[in-house]
């Protein structure tokens, strides 16, 4: 997926005037409007409004909504709170080297050169790989960082690059009690009653940049309490290790954020593509009064991508 579709997110925001129920319908009425503009059958919606503690709409499109979907590259922000976790029971500090975190003794950088996507790194060598199609279904954290590591750096401008948080996915690995996947799920997502989340049968050796998978409501519900509530990544975004890109936009642990109004706007978008067939992701929570989860089944091209970040920020922001 290109930087340009995922910097697509909402310049403004307007006054929300429209009931909670008026507006979960126009999300609803004009995702499936988007739907039938760009030919996708498959497909599923959570919408959680308010204080709810679990979604207060969930729709399914050919597919059951309860069911886990692929979340390619919105699997980045479980590893930012992952890496939030770890720091804050202080099994590391973030702005230590990745040299003294991983078997790399000779590399360079730090926690927040990783997680704000500054490594340096350029060319994104997780593309094209057939991990997903191998017997072994490890995530392939190591052996994608042994690639990005011994590869010629840039300087260090915002550059979205997987690579980056399979550095990451490296150092949880090397610090967990477990191993990745467990670890992150029982410190992030146990805690908030989830129970579909695992890494995805198909894409789990991605990982931490792209393997996970589980409901759009179960996500919803992860998306509210770290990026849309007074608490964790959302209370003080700005705290976190973060990159400017311009028009007020940043990367803030594994999403885009920009405050507009004094209000908090986190979204990112995730796309896997293989033969023709795609599982792309969107999720974006509005200021904290609504978080919006979607999943489809196609592979599609950045202006689809960003007529879906208009049609549903302009839904949710009625």
């Amino acid at each position: 997926m290109s930087l340009r579709a995922l910097l697509i997110g909402a310049l403004f925001l307007t006054t929300p005037v429209a009931a909670q129920d008026d507006r979960q319908t126009a999300i609803v009425t004009s995702f499936e409007a988007w739907m039938t503009d760009h030919g996708v059958t498959e497909a599923s919606i959570a919408v959680l409004a308010g204080d709810a503690p679990a979604p207060t709409l969930t729709k399914g499109y050919g597919r059951d909504a309860a069911a886990p979907v692929t979340l390619a590259s919105l699997s980045k922000a479980i590893t930012g709170a992952c890496i939030a976790v770890f720091q804050q029971e202080g099994v590391f500090d973030l702005d230590a080297q990745i040299s003294t975190l991983i078997d790399a003794p000779e590399s360079t950088g730090s926690l927040p050169d990783f997680l704000s996507q500054t490594s340096g790194f350029d060319e994104d060598l997780t593309q094209g790989q057939p991990w997903h199609l191998e017997a072994d279904r490890t995530p392939r954290h190591k052996l994608a960082t042994k690639l990005a590591l011994d590869a010629p750096r840039a300087d260090a401008s915002f550059r979205y690059n997987n690579t980056n948080y399979a550095v990451l996915g490296a150092v949880i690995d090397a610090h967990a009690q477990q191993d990745y996947e467990a670890d992150c799920r029982s410190l992030v997502l146990d805690p908030l009653g989830i129970t579909t989340a695992a890494l995805d049968p198909v894409w789990g050796p991605l990982g931490a940049w792209g393997g996970w998978s589980m409901s759009v409501g179960d996500y919803a519900r992860f998306a509210k309490e770290w990026f849309g509530s007074p608490r964790n990544i959302g209370r003080a975004p700005l705290d976190w290790p973060h990159s400017e890109l311009g028009r007020g936009a940043k990367y803030v642990m594994g999403s885009f954020y920009r405050n507009i109004n004094g209000r908090n706007l986190f979204w990112h978008a995730g796309l896997l593509c293989w033969d023709g067939k795609g599982d792309g992701s969107y999720f974006a929570s509005y200021g904290g009064e609504m978080v919006v989860v979607v999943s489809y089944a196609a592979c599609l091209e950045d202006g689809a991508l960003g007529d879906l970040d208009t049609v549903l920020f302009k839904a949710a922001l009625r």
